[in-house]
């Protein structure tokens, strides 16, 4: 065998030195069949490797994803994360099962990106104690209560800015003290009629009175 391989490389080496092809097949030629078909599993074992390799990266990603979805609140301008505010009893509300709702959520949430609704979640910090029912039972017993959100909550308080530079919050409270003083003017406008009326009534009786003195 050592005879026959030298012989094949000085065979290769004057092929060469003519400047002719000296390509040729070195696993059939110098290893045989055998080793072909070991370099053919060799192979394909290594491609398996790097697909199953491959999926498990894709679903530590999604894990890792929703875990910190989860952990954290969805809300574009909050810094709450479960680390940082678990000794501070921050509670962390999932997103409705109603979709009309969750895109209201969505919104209220400012994000650029999608938002996951099935990991992600809206802490405490965005609602109002009118937006939790109340917990009479726990309250009777002197239990601590639990806050249970309303199905028909929407997060309020705490949102980032809108375009004109102004919360949600912020609006409504505008609007509310606007519609108080819509209503104190008409009210006003009310008094003021009902009193000219009354002057109106009452002058014929004060100025017959005046004229019999």
């Amino acid at each position: 065998m050592e005879i026959e391989g030298l012989v094949h490389t000085f065979e290769v080496l004057e092929l060469a030195k003519r400047g002719e092809e000296t390509s040729f097949d070195v696993t059939t030629q110098m290893w045989g069949p055998r080793a072909s078909t070991a370099v053919s599993l060799i192979l394909s074992y290594f491609s398996l490797c790097c697909s199953a390799l491959l999926i498990i990266l894709v679903k530590y990603y999604e894990n890792l994803s929703s875990l910190v979805s989860i952990s954290t609140c969805a809300v574009a301008t909050c810094s709450n994360y479960y680390r940082k505010m678990k000794d501070k009893n921050v509670i962390y509300h999932k997103f409705s099962v109603c979709p009309n709702l969750n895109k209201i959520w969505i919104s209220k949430c400012k994000r650029q990106g999608h938002i996951n609704i099935k990991y992600a979640r809206i802490c405490i910090d965005h609602f109002r104690p009118s937006d939790y029912m109340d917990g009479i039972r726990n309250r009777l017993l002197g239990l601590n209560q639990k806050k249970i959100i309303k199905p028909d909550a929407v997060p309020s308080v705490n949102l980032p800015l809108q375009d004109n530079g102004e919360d949600d919050s912020g609006r409504s409270e505008r609007k509310r003290k606007i519609s108080i003083w819509q209503e104190t003017k008409i009210k006003l406008k009310c008094l003021r009629l009902k009193k000219a009326c009354v002057t109106t009534a009452m002058e014929p009786f004060t100025t017959s009175k005046t004229e019999n003195i």
